[in-house]
């Protein structure tokens, strides 16, 4: 019977087409998946070259993606693993993928540094590359080219010191109103949980440089848009919804799920298309200066379209938001537990404004040495990211006798540089005098000699976070306003006995590591300075 008139063929039964393209999905996707198991084994190796450590437990097909461990984080699983193999550098199969953990910030400075030109792209994933960054849009998502070197350019001269000092009116008024929402939500007993409070700040301060407007309130419909837009666009965009980039064979589900996964996608690009579009809009036609204003000033030098600003302005809304917020949650958390430190910033910061009748600035910096130090040792003591943003590599690197093939998703495990005991003594200790000799500013450090780093949390390289001084001004000026008239306290039971609130404890939210919930109470200082009234 010719093939054509066959019953099999010719089959109209739904549920039958459905099995059969099940079947040749899963089929064809095995078949993908063989080959580049083989490509995995069979790829270049260099006998001359010292053997990458890796993990017991990998399974056919997934690797190393089912040793995962749900219920503890991957930078602490990374951790225990570099520790076992007592290595600096390990390699995880994860599907069809092949990851490099980082565990040496040396090792990461020479790879993402010292070869930066050929460790600088990113893994490209369905909806973060192809829908989110429109194929090449925007700094965080695209990979390494022409597009993202122009933007970036555009993005450095913005987010420039220079400019940024340029709008610390703004970022003292946000920090004002930040102060006064803790307080005034802060009971007597039971403290106040600050994450909405942090959060609209952080977002005011991106929404005040960028687009010259703000949330009056974390009931404005603005903030709770675009927060929820955030969320939703970092959870739907985390590797863990695109299994697919790293199993083959789950293809095999988007003929079941294709449908809404696509719907969900497509609600979010419409949600960005429309508020950013608009906020741009307002911010070009304002009055009041803005980075929006000067981006499009340098639109044509920078090569830049119209999309390529949007995507570029969602990615730093995105970002912004999360990462001060984040910073300062787990810092008045860590300080609350360690009233001897914040003893030491209030004398420290009584005796300025004994000397010059005012509370200091961020200008004030070099005069203020035990708050600097105390800045930096929150940001290396707790991650703020599991392992950051991951690069991958466009050749294969010789790295201390290693060889990093090329395609392979390199990762700096932040849980593990930051409590190497070859870079920072008793690191699961919080020092802040280990930094009382590093007064540069984090963004200077970051951009600086490798020896020079206070710590990694804002990346490595030509991939490094260019809004650090941005971030680093908000979060010190923060600091100072809260201590100048406050110390953190935690909430109290019935019987008002303090109920100490657990900084050990993190959960992943995407991008970013947040504390578990706390509350903390703003108490007002009876011995504060004279002359200085609290914000309230």
């Amino acid at each position: 019977m010719p093939l054509f008139r066959s019953p099999w063929w010719n089959n109209r039964d739904p549920a039958f087409v459905s099995a059969a393209s099940a079947a040749a999905a899963v089929a064809l996707a095995l078949i993908i998946a063989y080959k580049q198991q083989k490509r995995i084994a069979a790829s270049k190796h260099h006998p001359e070259y010292k053997e990458i450590s890796s993990p017991k437990g990998r399974y056919p097909l997934f690797g190393h993606l089912l040793s995962i461990k749900p219920d503890v984080s991957l930078s602490q699983q990374l951790t225990g693993w570099h520790n076992e193999f007592n290595t600096p550098i390990l390699q995880l199969d994860m599907g069809i993928q092949k990851w490099i953990s980082l565990n040496d910030p040396k090792m990461a400075h020479e790879i993402f540094v010292t070869n930066g030109a050929i460790a600088s792209s990113r893994p490209i994933m369905a909806f973060t590359y192809k829908n989110y960054a429109l194929g090449g849009k925007g700094v965080v998502f695209t990979k390494a080219g022409k597009s993202w070197r122009n933007t970036r350019k555009a993005v450095l001269t913005i987010l420039a010191p220079k400019m940024v000092d340029g709008f610390r009116v703004a970022i003292d008024q946000e920090v004002d109103y930040l102060i006064a929402n803790l307080t005034k939500n802060s009971d007597p007993t039971t403290g106040v949980n600050p994450v909405k409070c942090l959060q609209l700040a952080s977002l005011n301060l991106i929404l005040a440089t960028c687009f010259a407007k703000r949330a009056k309130s974390i009931d404005d419909p603005l903030f709770k848009e675009i927060v929820q837009y955030v969320e939703d666009s970092v959870s739907y965009g985390s590797p863990a919804n695109d299994l697919a980039a790293y199993v083959p064979v789950m293809k095999v589900l988007d003929l079941f799920t294709g449908k809404k996964k696509k719907a969900e996608g497509e609600r979010l690009i419409g949600i960005r298309d429309t508020l950013f579009k608009a906020m741009i809009k307002e911010a070009k036609e304002s009055n009041t200066d803005s980075f929006i204003k000067t981006l499009y000033e340098i639109k044509d030098e920078h090569e830049l379209d119209d999309n390529d600003i949007m995507v570029t302005m969602s990615d730093l809304t995105i970002a912004g938001t999360d990462t001060t917020s984040v910073s300062l949650s787990w810092a008045f958390l860590i300080l609350m537990n360690r009233p001897n430190v914040q003893k030491k910033i209030h004398a420290e910061l009584d005796a300025f404004v004994a000397e010059h009748n005012r509370a200091p600035t961020f200008d004030d910096r070099s005069r203020l040495p035990y708050l600097v130090a105390v800045q930096k040792e929150c940001m290396r003591f707790r991650n703020i990211t599991e392992i950051g943003m991951t690069h991958v590599t466009d050749e294969d690197i010789e790295c201390q006798g290693y060889i990093i093939p090329k395609g392979a998703i390199v990762m700096c495990n932040m849980n593990g540089v930051h409590l190497n005991s070859e870079v920072f003594h008793d690191p699961e200790e919080f020092i802040p005098e280990r930094f009382l000799d590093s007064q540069s500013t984090m963004y200077a450090a970051a951009n600086g000699r490798l020896e020079n780093r206070d710590h990694y949390q804002f990346g490595w390289g030509r991939r490094i976070c260019p809004g650090i001084y941005l971030s680093e001004t908000e979060m010190f000026i923060a600091l100072i306003r809260v201590f100048v008239g406050y110390s953190l306290e935690p909430p109290l039971d019935q019987q008002g006995r303090s109920i100490k609130q657990d900084d050990s404890k993190a959960v992943s939210a995407g991008i970013v590591v947040t504390p578990a919930p706390y509350n903390v109470r703003f108490v007002e200082r009876s011995e504060r300075p004279r002359g200085i009234t609290p914000v309230n």
